[in-house]
């Protein structure tokens, strides 16, 4: 069922926080995206897609308003890391309008201006960047010293 995760997106994507994704659209991505649960309720999720050999895309960062002091972003984030990891992946990057710096603070760079990134992502994930957006990129190295199964390192 993508009702939940229709409803978690759907308040950043009215905000133009994030795009927004059609039905379809969740159901061909929805093995690429990690979620997180608190007693049946849907709070959180992220979407990490592979845009190149050695390259994972994060997008669709949310965490429920409601739990955003306890740390679940920090959790959903190390998880999707070594996920990445995992799948041979040595850096990420994302793009966003206003979390920049929720990101630097978790170890990512600011690349500058998504669109105009030439040489950080590949030419057909440029040209699908919409320039009015405004939208920073983001990088990180991954580090490879601990490649553990996804969540061992926060208690999951």
């Amino acid at each position: 069922d993508l009702g939940p995760l229709s409803e978690l997106l759907r308040p950043l994507e009215e905000a133009g926080t994030l795009i927004r994704r059609s039905l379809a659209e969740l159901e061909e991505d929805i093995t690429s995206f990690t979620v997180v649960q608190r007693e049946g309720r849907l709070i959180g999720c992220c979407l990490l897609k592979k845009i190149s050999e050695e390259v994972g895309e994060i997008s669709a960062f949310v965490v429920h308003e409601e739990f955003r002091t306890e740390h679940r972003g920090d959790a959903l984030l190390d998880y999707v890391e070594q996920r990445a990891r995992n799948a041979g992946m040595k850096r990420l990057v994302l793009l966003t309008t206003r979390t920049g710096d929720w990101f630097t603070a978790r170890g990512f760079t600011r690349e500058g201006t998504a669109h105009l990134a030439q040489g950080v992502l590949p030419e057909e994930r440029l040209t699908a960047i919409d320039p009015q957006r405004k939208s920073i990129l983001f990088t990180k190295i991954l580090d490879t010293g601990f490649c553990g199964p996804p969540g061992s390192r926060i208690g999951y």
